[in-house]
């Protein structure tokens, strides 16, 4: 009977299901300047933002962060589970579903162009969730895609910002 749940629950909430993969949710923004520069102005602004670890601590460079605490988004506003899910996911998981806090990763994506710097990110968001099945709780760690907003967010701010 938990099995039966467990795969009723996996394809009622797949969160690839009708939506894109992730090329669709990767955001960039063309930046004047060296890359090097846009580099350290992007990590500097999402520190600010809850990204304060590299995913890997041991690695010289690291394109991803982590955010295990405290997720904000452009205007300081904190970005909880609720939120991800009514605002910046396309997965609307249903109501007997509930969630252990948000976590946050963000890939950085930086590439010089002829003039200047192209600087994408890419979010996905983590959690615990744990859900009735019959008497039954089970839980299951979901991740979930950005839909592409909180990118968004975050790109504009950065240029606004490393404007001249």
């Amino acid at each position: 009977m938990r099995l039966l749940g467990v795969l009723l629950a996996i394809a009622t909430l797949s969160p690839t299901r009708g939506q894109s993969q992730f090329a669709d949710r990767y955001v960039e923004r063309e930046f004047g300047g060296s890359c090097e520069q846009v580099e350290k102005g992007a990590r500097t602004y999402l520190k600010t933002r809850g990204f304060t670890e590299n995913e890997c601590p041991k690695c010289a460079s690291s394109n991803s962060l982590l955010a295990p605490g405290t997720l904000l988004d452009d205007d300081g506003k904190v970005v909880g589970t609720l939120r991800m899910r009514g605002e910046l996911t396309d997965f609307k998981p249903p109501f007997w579903i509930w969630s252990s806090p948000l976590h946050g990763r963000i890939f950085l994506s930086i590439k010089a162009t002829p003039s200047g710097c192209r600087l994408g990110f890419h979010i996905d968001f983590g959690s615990f969730h744990t859900m009735v099945v019959g008497l039954i709780p089970a839980g299951e760690k979901l991740g979930t895609l950005s839909n592409g907003r909180l990118e968004s967010e975050y790109l504009d701010a950065i240029r606004a910002q490393l404007k001249p």
